[in-house]
């Protein structure tokens, strides 16, 4: 291989890195909503089999109830972390206190004295778990906060589902020298 053309595949690989490292912030909301348009679909076939009265349900019926069943139960998942952590945040000092208490009873059989505390290990900084309770919160919140951008795009790939797979297909057969 040339030295030109591993040059241009370098440059070539470097500038896609850096587009999908500034663009994070709209492809990761994609590829979670094509993921959640795949599970909406895979509950909308097991859904479908489901009959009322020996008679089933419009396919946009099926679709919507799949819709439902995944948002509420993804939302309910949020709710359940969030409060997790939310009591973690609370009870943050007395999972310190235990903390302390444990390292006072394990630390003799490591070798340390009396003189090392849990915080001389940790550079003489503080443990503080409500910081690091309070950041994992922050985190939860943040997925929480684009669960809206990732539904929005979910439900746009839903939509187009049938239309996309045709255009691509008529686009190719055109950009092959075809008719459109």
């Amino acid at each position: 291989m040339k030295a030109s053309n591993i040059a241009n595949w370098l440059i070539i690989f470097v500038l896609s890195i850096g587009i999908l490292i500034w663009a994070k912030s709209l492809l990761i909301p994609l590829v979670l909503g094509i993921a959640l348009m795949y599970l909406i679909n895979a509950v909308d076939e097991w859904v479908s089999q489901l009959k009322i009265a020996g008679r089933g349900l419009p396919n946009w019926g099926y679709a919507i109830i799949s819709t439902a069943l995944i948002i509420t139960t993804l939302v309910i998942c949020f709710e359940i972390i969030i409060q997790s952590v939310n009591g973690l945040i609370e009870n943050a000092p007395l999972y310190e206190a235990n903390l302390e208490e444990k390292f006072d009873k394990v630390k003799g059989y490591f070798g340390y004295g009396d003189e090392t505390t849990l915080s001389g290990l940790f550079n003489g900084s503080e443990v503080d778990l409500q910081a690091y309770f309070s950041q994992a919160l922050a985190i939860v919140s943040g997925i929480a906060s684009n669960f809206f951008l990732v539904v929005i795009y979910a439900m746009f790939l839903l939509a187009e589902q049938k239309q996309i797979s045709m255009r691509i297909r008529n686009d190719l057969r055109y950009a092959a020298g075809g008719n459109r």
